[in-house]
């Protein structure tokens, strides 16, 4: 077992929940682009823009300032492997997330008349929306360019609107890998089945397998958990006796790498 480095135990790692279940993500500052892991959305790309705060002075209503949280105008890349070449090919969708907190204007003593459009709590926020999520207005008192220029700083930094808003992705060590791609590897390897087989000479088979070198970089837990999974789906180990077999049935599922949470603020 040489491969693995270390003696074969029973623990299995899950993968964390709490986040979409995501195989590659890359975050620009405009935008976060990410490929799914589920296998019926394989050729999915999904975006999402992020938030910024704008301020502007309403059409007709001058004397009033207006504060918006909005997304960022992001179009769809026409090919996905502009990001990422295993993306060549794939069909890039905008995602929608759920704005689990409210909008709450950072106020000042000087502002007058403030109104608020959209609180944004518990809303589900497509990637495709452009018009804004919260929205408020106000005058200033004994206004100045100086108070201005402030309040602009604020919304460039995104201070001004108090918003959380975020995307959890969770985000697996590696692509999973098929059982059958597995047991194929190991029939041409010259594994053959029904053939006895210690514990330690299978997991050094499996070690051989070409889509099992994955295995290398992932940590001693990860090894540990895949070849408890293995030796179970693949020789129908009963987790006692010291050998195994090759089963003669191909199995079905995959091996899904544990996965860490990022949470992407948006």
């Amino acid at each position: 077992m040489s491969f693995w480095g270390a003696v074969l135990l029973t623990v299995t790692v899950g993968a964390s929940g709490g986040g979409v279940p995501v195989l590659r993500v890359i975050e620009t500052e405009e935008a976060v682009y990410f490929e799914p892991s589920e296998p019926n959305l394989s050729n999915i790309v999904w975006v999402y823009p992020k938030a910024q705060t704008v301020m502007f002075r309403p059409v007709g209503s001058e004397e009033y300032l207006q504060v918006e949280r909005v997304l960022r105008d992001v179009q769809l890349p026409a090919d996905p492997g502009t990001f990422e070449p295993s993306w060549k090919g794939k069909q890039a969708l905008f995602y929608q997330v759920k704005s689990e907190d409210e909008c709450v204007l950072k106020t000042r003593p000087e502002m007058r008349f403030v109104q608020q459009w959209g609180r944004a709590k518990g809303m589900t926020i497509s990637g495709t929306q452009r018009h804004a999520i919260c929205s408020f207005s106000f005058t200033l008192r004994n206004e100045t360019p100086e108070m201005v220029q402030q309040l602009e700083a604020e919304a460039a930094a995104g201070t001004l609107i108090q918003h959380t808003f975020e995307l959890p992705l969770s985000i697996a060590s590696a692509a999973p890998l098929s059982w059958s791609t597995l047991r194929d590897g190991l029939v041409s390897d010259g594994v053959q089945v029904g053939s006895p087989r210690s514990l330690e000479m299978a997991a050094f088979d499996l070690g051989l397998v070409d889509e099992a070198k994955v295995l290398r970089s992932q940590p001693s837990e990860v090894q540990q958990s895949f070849l408890d999974a293995a030796l179970q789906s693949l020789f129908g180990w009963d987790q006692v006796s010291p050998e195994v077999e090759l089963s003669d049935v191909t199995p079905v599922g995959q091996y899904v790498f544990p996965s860490v949470t990022k949470i992407i603020p948006l």
